[in-house]
């Protein structure tokens, strides 16, 4: 946490100081971008000899990584979360444009917010740099057929 003491460090910095060691968030930034090797060095070594560093940092894990084994709990709070609409079908092992067996996430309207169907990422981004519309993609079927014509 941080807090605004009033009066510069010894540097200069007029910005925030971490309130549990008062030092400088300025001057910690600048000192970590200019020394990684040493933080990393610090951290490994806090880890092999203090148990206290070592439970946060598993703590930490353990809360980051809980989401592992329970993926379809886990998918669907993070698509409500993220305000995507429930799907209407299960996944199908396909992508539904292109039919490669490729990793596939939900597709929704934007402008209606129904599901509209699995597809890879590459299809998705495709329909939406497209416009999201049939008469964006009609468009680009059009072009082709002139471009093989020629």
């Amino acid at each position: 946490m941080k807090t605004f003491m009033g009066k510069p460090c010894k540097f200069g910095h007029d910005g925030e100081r971490y309130v549990n060691c008062r030092s400088c968030a300025h001057c910690s930034r600048e000192r970590a971008r200019q020394h990684p090797e040493r933080n990393a060095e610090w951290k490994r070594e806090a880890y092999a000899s203090d148990p206290a560093y070592r439970e946060r940092r598993k703590a930490l894990s353990r809360k980051t990584y809980a989401h592992v084994g329970k993926s379809d709990d886990y998918r669907n709070k993070r698509r409500k979360r993220n305000g995507l609409p429930d799907p209407t079908r299960p996944c199908p092992a396909l992508c539904e444009i292109c039919e490669r067996r490729k990793a596939r996430i939900l597709d929704h309207c934007h402008t209606s917010g129904l599901f509209r169907g699995w597809v890879c990422n590459e299809c998705n981004l495709a329909i939406g740099k497209l416009g999201d519309s049939i008469e964006g993609l009609m468009n680009a079927v059009r072009y082709l057929e002139r471009a093989t014509k020629q």
